[in-house]
């Protein structure tokens, strides 16, 4: 019995410690309420999901799923929301200046982190569960500025050779439709998950010297400059993004890209016709991609998508460069 005893307080104290570290972490990130005791958080969160596991095996309904809900509500509630006396006395949180009163609270939108498990190359590459109306918006207007782009390349005469159509299809595919495909509340929840962190996202970011590299090896060859220039932006650009607090991150990466605006159309040697590459190229990594912001979903997905396993939601765990 000792033994037993023994075991039973080992795990308490390591689940303890774990989600202490989460909320901790939530609280350093100003995602959780800095007034929220992360010990005694922790100390309720697992009475309760003990107490879902008692009534999940006396219902006969998913654990996993139970748990699941549990621990949504539970750290959802301790994010960095008005408190409820603050909603009652706040006009601007209660609306009560009329019908035109606009705040937080004028639309309840679902934010859902959990995801259904990717069925495809396609569910891995713009996020699984995304809609009808996202994956629309990702490839009807992409492919259509491709084809205007490459059309006023033919009519007017650039002298392409059929390469450098193909290579310049390409890359207005890759951009343009990036610029879309990551700023999705789909793709948001997806690489931005468990797991995902400052390491993952730098990375990303590192191997787009490829799509530098390629129009300047079709389009300019030997100009350096311009991709030496570029590249040496961006990665100074995503690390001070990744490597700030989280609600610093929306409106420095806004600043990083008005500077590169005026890098990309007045500073580096642009390949002809390729004015606008730059400006896309930057805005598809530095703010669709690299910030991260809540999924906001369609209010009928709740019913119809199953919730993820615990491990797949974002901070489960601490983010490191190192």
């Amino acid at each position: 019995m000792p033994a037993i005893q023994a075991a039973l307080r080992d795990s308490f104290e390591r689940y303890q410690r774990a989600f202490q570290a989460v909320i901790q972490q939530g609280i350093a990130q100003g995602e959780v309420r800095s007034s929220v005791e992360a010990s005694a958080a922790a100390l309720a969160l697992i009475a309760l999901i003990e107490g879902a596991i008692l009534v999940a095996q006396h219902l006969g309904q998913p654990l996993d799923e139970t748990m699941s809900a549990v621990v949504d509500t539970f750290l959802e509630g301790l994010r960095g929301q008005p408190s409820f006396a603050q909603k009652a006395t706040d006009p601007w949180l209660n609306h009560q200046g009329g019908s035109d009163a606009q705040g937080p609270l004028a639309e309840a939108v679902p934010i859902r982190w959990a995801y259904p498990s990717p069925q495809n190359a396609l569910d891995r590459f713009i996020g699984p569960g995304a809609t009808r109306a996202e994956v629309l918006l990702q490839f009807l207007p992409t492919l259509a500025i491709t084809l205007v782009f490459l059309g006023a390349a033919i009519l007017d005469g650039w002298g392409w050779s059929p390469l450098q159509l193909g290579v310049a299809g390409l890359l207005t595919l890759d951009l343009v439709g990036g610029v879309i495909t990551n700023a999705t509340s789909s793709a948001k929840r997806w690489y931005h998950r468990a797991g995902e962190g400052k390491r993952q996202h730098c990375l990303f970011v590192s191997i787009h010297i490829a799509q530098l590299t390629l129009l300047m090896a079709v389009f300019d060859p030997g100009n350096w400059t311009f991709v030496l220039g570029a590249y040496g932006y961006l990665l100074l650009a995503a690390w001070l993004i990744v490597r700030a607090p989280l609600y610093l991150q929306r409106p420095l990466a806004g600043l990083l890209l008005v500077i590169s605006f005026f890098l990309s159309l007045a500073v580096l040697p642009v390949p002809p016709h390729f004015a606008w590459f730059l400006p896309v190229f930057y805005t598809k990594l530095l703010s669709s991609h690299l910030l991260r912001e809540e999924p906001y979903r369609p209010a009928w997905e709740e019913a119809s998508q199953p919730r993820a396993p615990l491990a797949n939601l974002p901070g489960r765990e601490a983010e490191s460069l190192g």
